[in-house]
């Protein structure tokens, strides 16, 4: 049986101790308190009355401590049932079972928690779940191996303080008591990472150690092929961190002057791109005047020919009104002009016209057309004739037909 497991079943024992205890102070004061109240009631013999009830709260008495009695011992057998067939894990703790006669490690990762055991036929094995730490440093800061002594690819000493943190794998626990690694897997797994990083960390140079950057890379190319050699232990590692990285003490001042040269470096260079800068600035501030006073000029002419244009269109467009004013008047009086005329002469056409043709009509070829559409116009539907009077025109008297019709004849 595990160590926590013991502790925990010696602090249920005291527990059961102290109640079987506490129960019995408890009777013995009440055996007492009977015991007066009996002597009492001897003396008082003169009450008789009282005796007898002082002698049936006795008897009472005893019964309710029999009873109490019982109830502790029932109270006491099932606590010790309890601790018999359950087992408790700690919480920040991975319980793993084992049976003692045939069974061997079960294949389960019990969480923290009350669990069915039975005492003498399960042994309990309780690992730490929690995130371990391999540090290699001082021991003043609390590492637990010392510092890493290694040589750099150039050759010079170092000193580098690395911490590892890692856990159990899920699910792996009882894989590693199986494997009977409980007892050894810290120190097997310390010494795998200090390998690990003793050869990984020999192949950086001293300017990569003393820059952040190549570290954590380095530190992240080395972390998957150590999680790969701590599979074996059921543990994976979670980070690589270098805290410290020492040097021997000339070699500290050449890099600090080898910094400081950069330092110097990086900062004449600073100072020749403030330079080229403000040079720029000037630069771009004397362009920036010019274009402003090109602008400015451009915007001027650009506002005269505006104007100018501006009166040249308005001095046209006077000139046109007055061109379009005059023309349309003189246009207009020459149109009345000329109407006028072609009135007079149409006035006077048609004065000729009716003056020819009553010239034409009046000759005696007019006479005779006149006769001839008079007597083509002539229709008689029906005609009555007076014999009676002489005067009427006689149809058929084709002279008196013609004197009617042409008019009397001219004299020659």
């Amino acid at each position: 049986m595990s160590e926590r497991g013991m502790a925990s079943r010696e602090h249920l024992v005291g527990m059961l101790r102290s109640t079987r205890r506490a129960f019995g102070r408890l009777a013995a004061a009440a055996a007492a308190a009977a015991r007066a109240c009996v002597r009492g009631a001897r003396r008082v013999r003169h009450s008789a009355r009282l005796g007898r009830a002082l002698a049936a709260g006795w008897r009472l008495t005893r019964k309710g401590l029999r009873t109490l009695s019982s109830a502790g011992l029932i109270a006491a057998c099932a606590l010790l049932a309890l601790l018999l067939c359950l087992q408790r894990i700690p919480p920040s703790t991975i319980g793993v079972q084992q049976t003692q006669w045939g069974g061997g490690i079960v294949e389960r990762d019990f969480e923290p928690g009350l669990h069915l055991s039975l005492r003498g036929w399960h042994a309990w094995h309780l690992l730490d779940r929690r995130t371990h730490f391999a540090f290699f440093g001082a021991a003043d800061q609390g590492a637990d191996a010392p510092i890493l002594d290694l040589r750099t690819k150039e050759g010079n000493e170092i000193k580098v303080s690395v911490v590892v943190p890692y856990r159990i794998v899920d699910g792996q626990a009882h894989r590693l008591v199986r494997d009977g690694l409980r007892g050894a897997y810290v120190n097997l797994v310390r010494a795998t990472i200090k390998d690990v990083l003793m050869k990984d960390l020999a192949e950086l140079t001293a300017d990569e150690f003393a820059s952040t950057p190549s570290r954590t890379e380095c530190m992240q190319r080395t972390l998957p092929r150590l999680n790969e050699l701590l599979a074996r232990y059921h543990v994976r590692a979670e980070a690589i961190e270098i805290h410290q990285v020492e040097f021997w003490k000339q070699y500290e001042h050449i890099l600090q002057q080898k910094q400081l040269t950069r330092q110097k470096a990086l900062l004449a260079k600073a100072a020749t791109l403030v330079e080229q800068e403000m040079r720029k600035n000037t630069l771009e501030q004397d362009i920036a005047g010019a274009e402003m006073r090109i602008r400015g000029n451009m915007d001027k002419q650009i506002e005269t020919l505006r104007s100018e244009g501006k009166f040249a269109i308005s001095r046209v467009r006077s000139q046109a009104s007055d061109y379009d004013r005059t023309r349309r008047a003189s246009a207009q009086a020459e149109h009345d002009r000329l109407l006028a005329e072609a009135e007079q002469r149409l006035y006077r056409a048609e004065s000729l016209k009716e003056r020819l043709t009553h010239a034409a009509f009046d000759s005696p070829g007019g006479r005779v057309d006149l006769a001839r559409q008079g007597a083509l116009n002539l229709r008689l539907r029906e005609v009555v004739l007076n014999s009676n009077d002489a005067r009427f025109a006689q149809l058929f008297d084709l002279e008196q037909l013609g004197r009617l019709l042409l008019g009397p004849r001219p004299l020659p």
